[in-house]
């Protein structure tokens, strides 16, 4: 598994360097949208990664290359699944890492707040999202299911400026939320994002698997 993984990230050497350009973009741009806008740049650059290496793959026919090797379609699919995360811890370093240059260099700029909060939920948006577009991708391919993720996505962050638009204009309800989770430690808290999408993302790997191991090369 280390090794398709690792696979994942040298196909993508040049656009590691522009997901570090875009998450500098992101870190001002949506300096306005607190925590959510932490989110939803983890989730941008996971989109721009995870399926970049989907179209390396179908571009060289790696797939085809991948089942005529002594390599189990489970790991072949777990690994992807699993590179989501590396991604993401990837994704979250380097905004920690953007973070500490401005606040280092004193620079007069606003950027969202890097909090745990924060980073659950985006490793609960990245699974969530990945969740429904993979096995669309396992089933039909990457270029085959091409627009419909890239649909998914922009339902994605449209859906999420909607709720955040809905909480606003809702205060009592998110007062009620904010006393919540002020009861709850900041694990606690990060577990409640997080445990849902996981077990999403095991139901979503199962299927994917079952596409994935009667699919046609």
């Amino acid at each position: 598994m280390y090794h398709l993984i690792k696979k994942d990230l040298l196909v993508q050497k040049r656009a590691l360097l522009l997901a570090l350009c875009l998450l500098v973009w992101f870190s001002l741009t949506f300096s306005g949208m607190g925590i959510a806008g932490l989110s939803l740049s983890v989730l941008a650059v996971t989109y721009f990664l995870t399926f970049g290496a989907s179209a390396s793959d179908e571009k060289n026919r790696s797939d085809r290359l991948l089942v005529s090797l002594p390599v189990r379609k489970s790991l072949i699919v777990a690994a992807k699944y699993v590179s989501v995360y590396v991604i993401v811890a990837l994704t979250l370093f380097l905004v920690y890492f953007i973070h500490l240059v401005i606040k280092f260099l004193q620079l007069p700029v606003d950027v969202f707040p890097f909090t745990l909060e924060g980073a659950a939920g985006s490793v609960a948006a990245s699974t969530l999202y990945c969740a429904l577009s993979f096995p669309l991708i396992f089933k039909y391919g990457y270029m085959k299911s091409r627009m419909v993720n890239f649909i998914l996505f922009f339902l994605t962050i449209g859906g999420s400026s909607f709720f955040l638009d809905w909480f606003q204009e809702n205060a009592g309800l998110i007062q009620k939320i904010k006393e919540f989770f002020a009861e709850r430690s900041d694990w606690e808290t990060a577990a409640l994002f997080v445990t849902p999408a996981l077990v999403i993302y095991i139901l979503s790997y199962c299927l994917s698997l079952s596409f994935y191991r009667k699919r046609e090369f």
